[in-house]
């Protein structure tokens, strides 16, 4: 990924995503890379899956998703979190697996709808007061359901993982990332192209680390593609999409 192409996607963190379907495919659908993307996701289904929930884990150390998955009240707990996973890698197998969004597209339908929902709720808000009301929730949570923030692991975790980013990358600063964790938008086009890239990318990127080292460059391709439509019926536009 360039420096430019980067400066461009940063430019999506203050656009507002309008989370509508689209009425027509788009004009670069390619059905047959479609239907091999496809083919790439039976092949490789434990490399996805695996890559996916990573990345799904990952999102939740981000204040800007975290904050607005605590506020929906559907992943404040632990409990609550898998079971939305769960969803998410039931949608996701429909997607996969399913008619093709061009001929039916009810699940994006459903997914689109609970975007638009919770935009709805909390758009209107900026992110510091998301943040707060987040954070009010959590200390609302019955003693059984929050997390101990005291346990020894988690906390070597988080010596560790202070001391790698000291020795690798020191005083560095990213504008990009600052520029993002100041911003007021959700559901932004940035946003929306982090989630979607959560869903590819490191399968991509790694693939001898999820069991996909012999998934050859022009299928990855394929499947890239793939995503690249499901970015489109999500309402990415193409400047923005990842894929």
């Amino acid at each position: 990924m360039t420096e430019n192409y980067l400066n461009t996607l940063a430019e999506g963190i203050d656009v507002p995503c309008d989370l509508q379907m689209p009425k027509e495919p788009p004009e670069w659908l390619d059905k047959q890379k479609f239907e091999r993307g496809r083919e790439c996701f039976k092949q490789y289904p434990f490399s996805v899956l695996m890559s996916n929930f990573r990345n799904l884990v990952i999102g939740l150390s981000v204040p800007n998703l975290c904050d607005l998955l605590v506020l929906t009240q559907k992943s404040e707990t632990r409990k609550k979190a898998f079971s939305r996973y769960m969803d998410t890698s039931y949608y996701m197998i429909r997607w996969l697996l399913g008619p093709p969004p061009w001929e039916n597209k009810g699940v994006f339908d459903i997914v689109n709808g609970y975007h638009n929902e919770a935009a709805g709720k909390f758009r209107s808000m900026t992110r510091n007061e998301r943040h707060e009301a987040a954070i009010e929730k959590l200390a609302q949570l019955p003693d059984g359901d929050k997390i101990p923030l005291d346990d020894p692991l988690d906390q070597a975790l988080i010596r560790n993982l202070k001391d790698y980013r000291e020795e690798v990358f020191g005083s560095q600063t990213f504008s990009i990332y600052q520029k993002y964790m100041t911003s007021d938008v959700i559901f932004s086009q940035f946003d929306m192209a982090m989630v979607q890239a959560a869903f590819f990318a490191s399968v991509v990127v790694f693939p001898e680390c999820f069991g996909a080292g012999s998934c050859s460059n022009e299928y990855f391709d394929d499947f890239l593609h793939m995503w690249e439509v499901f970015g489109y019926y999500l309402g990415v536009e193409d400047k923005y999409n990842l894929a």
